[in-house]
């Protein structure tokens, strides 16, 4: 349409994998796109929740010295790690690593990881299919007085950042 001038997109990707219940495993998830290298703290991995150590728990990831290490962390608070450095994110590489997971249940039928990628341009690739989960996207329309020329064009113009 002639009136959509402009349009900003975050994305990130999801992978799923059903892991071993109370059996310690080395998992490898490979995305097909290298992942966000920020050097912000912010993390840049989630997941669905899972059962640790008799506890409700996710996945989380914390920035030291360069590398990105992924701890496990209370559902209900983020800062209490249960699992610290159970594994690794190669950002370039696209691979989340988990090293001696081991799980005693999860919800659903999967545990789900969700990453920023380091590029909002994807594409499959090596029979992989990319789906867009429309339930999960959020659409928002907003006049754009940069294009349109309004009185207000420039003035407390800001972007949205990648994060």
């Amino acid at each position: 349409s002639v009136a959509i001038l402009n349009s900003t997109l975050n994305v990130f990707m999801k992978k799923r994998f059903v892991p071993t219940l109370n059996l310690e495993s080395k998992y490898t998830i490979v995305f097909s796109s290298p992942l966000l290298k920020s050097t912000a703290v912010d993390p840049i991995l989630k997941s669905t929740v899972f059962t640790y150590k008799n506890q409700q728990c996710v996945f989380s990831d914390v920035l030291e010295n360069g590398v990105r290490y992924i701890n496990i962390v209370l559902d209900s608070d983020y800062t209490a790690i249960i699992g610290y450095k159970i594994g690794i994110i190669e950002e370039t590489a696209g691979k989340v690593i988990l090293n001696a997971f081991t799980p005693t249940a999860f919800d659903g039928d999967y545990i789900q990881i969700t990453v920023e990628p380091n590029s909002n341009d994807l594409a499959p690739r090596r029979n992989e299919l990319l789906t867009i989960l429309y339930n999960e996207a959020t659409i928002e329309g907003e006049v754009d007085t940069m294009s349109t020329g309004g009185t207000s064009a420039g003035v407390n113009y800001t972007t949205t950042p990648r994060q």
